[in-house]
């Protein structure tokens, strides 16, 4: 393992990952009871934020642990959370259409992932799947707040899409 993992605690780590992802049923409960794009967000954000401390975390077994608990956890929120949305919105045909979707983007994720973050760690073992899961996260924090964007630009009746240039 490039960054001096033993495949045993390689395995273990995916393991704690795994256990942290049975707590994504909190977070669909929490859903219920607060709104869900704040939920997103704050999701989205802790992840970044734990990708970006991924390094760090290579020297303390007990914050890579924690840091892989946090990712499983979050991780499965964010596809609860994505469901939930569809559930509450769609109906008939365009709820199956959006679980669709949801679960293509679930299939993406795990053919991409591991090739983006092997590609980010041949090029730097240390830093390259923070970076490489940070940007990803980051692109999901842009993509929120285009969204959130847009949403009140069209609830306040304004145009979403941008004005063209003058030409001259």
């Amino acid at each position: 393992m490039q960054v001096g993992f033993s495949l045993a605690l390689a395995t273990l780590l995916v393991a704690v990952i795994g256990v942290g992802s049975l707590l994504q049923i909190p977070i669909g409960y929490l859903a219920d009871r607060m709104a869900w794009q704040r939920l997103m967000l704050a999701a989205t954000v802790l992840l970044v934020v734990a990708s970006l401390l991924l390094p760090l975390a290579l020297r303390v077994p007990a914050v890579l642990w924690l840091l892989g608990f946090v990712w499983g956890m979050l991780g499965g929120g964010l596809y609860t959370l994505a469901v939930i949305r569809v559930g509450a919105t769609l109906r008939g045909m365009q709820l199956v259409q959006g679980t669709t979707a949801i679960f293509f983007a679930y299939i993406i994720g795990n053919i991409i992932g591991p090739v983006l973050g092997g590609v980010g760690l041949s090029f730097a073992p240390t830093y390259g799947l923070s970076i490489v899961f940070g940007g990803v996260g980051l692109a999901g924090l842009g993509v929120m707040v285009l969204g959130h964007t847009r949403h009140i630009r069209r609830k306040r009746g304004l145009p979403i899409t941008l004005p063209k240039p003058p030409e001259g």
